[in-house]
């Protein structure tokens, strides 16, 4: 037997409370009967407390009733070994795609089972089935989820012996791809088809420019890779590939090909402010990145220059304080995001940013140790860090924009990394979907260890007992409420 959560054993120690709670058991003094206490002396004051256990039936119950539920979240499982004598290996498939597989490989599935070959699905559990009931239950629910098939291959480990072999059949669509590359121990032999369904065309996103204008960005996808490119529409009208309707006050825009599936414009504006002194001229740096980046953030972007924080007057979504005075107004009203110049000790270096090899000469010394970090230079020190307050995230640079701090803003790196940060845009769940890439046989493939010790005859199965500790805890339960309804009506008695 074993357990997934031992640390829940650590709630046994809760079972000293009902000890104790019986071990302090004050008894009662007795009364005597007397006639006269003028003979009797005064007497010491003594209280006395009996330490004995008593009710010794019901403290066991109370006990166990702690003792089932620190089992009961500690997941006991029971170990056996199989016989697996008369196995001669597994097929697996996918139950997100089972059908189609299926079709894909009937002729190897069948002369696999046929042979003797257990059937398993190719998900969390493995679960064991009946191909045959399987194909003949055709109201049967699969699993929709696109599950990480490396993922799934990791646990297999522990669970078919090294020396059984296991036929997987799935698809090789990338989507199912994500992490690192597993080590297996299992005998795999793995068979791939590329989905019918080859390519696809999707809405990314919409939105509205400054002249009143849609931008729509359309993605494709078929087996090399994924395109995305951008259009304008005019509001209300159509062209060639799509369709902009005029809607509850919106405008919703689709595909020709696909007028079910609609987007509605995004009519909000992305402001970003510059506040710094006057004359400074890393601002001048800053603002002519922010302005090559402007038409590639999806949005209506509004770039505004102020001198001090009091001509903010609209909630900003990027707010960049270049100023040598500290920020003046709370940043939660000024900003989403509030990017600062980190003061602080200055320290000379000899250091680049990153990965993209810019020469950085000056830094500000971090003595922060709770913040992350966005960029940093070739000896893993900060330049960039963010960490979330009250209401904005605040964003500390610990260099500045201008040459004598580094080759930044001289490199063509910079407005790409400034794009990177300002615009972080996530894929949608409609690119997701429509992810038609697929990989190659050698890029799929785990790596093969030949140090499995596993023998078809020690391969162990794991049985739930919850069942059975969840059946203690209510018999318990209920006998500890029944003898201790009977000790109240003997005491009331």
């Amino acid at each position: 037997m074993h357990f997934l959560n031992p640390i829940w054993f650590l709630a046994v120690a809760a079972v000293l409370i009902p000890v104790v709670i019986h071990l302090w058991n004050i008894t009662p003094g007795k009364t005597l009967k007397v006639g006269s206490i003028a003979l009797m002396g005064e007497a010491s004051r003594q209280s006395s407390r009996s330490f004995r256990l008593l009710d010794i039936l019901l403290l066991m119950l109370r006990c166990l009733i702690l003792v089932s539920l620190a089992g009961l979240l500690a997941m006991p499982l029971l170990s056996h070994l199989a016989n697996n004598s008369k196995i001669k290996g597994w097929v697996m498939i996918p139950g997100n795609n089972f059908k189609e597989t299926y079709a894909r490989f009937k002729k190897p599935v069948d002369s696999l089972t046929a042979a003797g070959y257990e059937f398993h699905y190719f998900n969390a559990g493995f679960a064991k089935a009946n191909l045959l009931e399987v194909l003949k239950d055709t109201t049967k629910v699969t699993d929709s989820t696109a599950a990480n098939y490396w993922d799934m291959l990791a646990r297999l480990n522990g669970k078919a012996p090294a020396r059984l072999p296991v036929y997987l059949f799935t698809d090789n669509a990338a989507k199912h791809f994500g992490g690192n590359k597993p080590t297996i121990i299992a005998n795999l032999k793995w068979q791939t088809y590329s989905p019918a369904d080859s390519t696809s065309e999707w809405l990314e996103k919409a939105w509205f420019t400054k002249d009143n204008n849609i931008r729509v960005v359309k993605g494709d996808s078929h087996q090399y890779g994924t395109t995305f490119s951008t259009y304008t529409v005019q509001p209300g009208q159509s062209n060639a590939l799509f369709n902009a309707a005029i809607t509850n006050g919106g405008v919703t825009v689709s595909l020709k090909s696909k007028p079910q599936q609609t987007v509605i414009a995004d009519t909000s504006v992305f402001r970003i402010a510059v506040v710094a002194d006057n004359g400074e001229p890393d601002a001048n740096y800053l603002n002519a990145a922010l302005k090559a980046i402007a038409p590639l953030i999806p949005h209506n972007v509004k770039l505004v220059n102020y001198t001090n924080a009091l001509q903010v007057k609209q909630k900003q979504t990027w707010l960049f304080w270049l100023a040598k005075k500290p920020v003046d107004v709370p940043a939660a009203q000024l900003a989403d995001n509030l990017f600062v110049y980190q003061t602080g000790k200055e320290q000379v270096v000899n250091s680049w940013l990153g990965n993209v090899q810019v020469p950085v000469y000056k830094l500000i010394i971090s003595e922060k140790k709770d913040e992350q970090i966005v960029w940093h230079d070739g000896f893993g020190k900060p330049v960039l860090t963010s960490e979330q307050s009250k209401g904005f995230k605040l964003y500390r640079f610990y260099s500045r924009f201008s040459p004598a701090w580094s080759d930044l803003v001289w490199n063509d790196n910079f407005p790409r990394m400034l794009l990177a940060l300002v615009s972080d845009e996530q894929l949608s769940a409609q690119s997701a979907a429509n992810d038609k890439r697929v990989m190659a046989y050698k890029q799929m493939m785990p790596v093969m260890s030949n140090n499995g010790k596993q023998t078809l005859a020690g391969m162990a199965d794991d049985i739930d007992l919850s069942h059975y500790v969840w059946l203690v805890l209510i018999l318990a339960f209920f006998a500890e409420r029944w003898l201790s309804h009977q000790k109240t009506k003997t005491a009331n008695g």
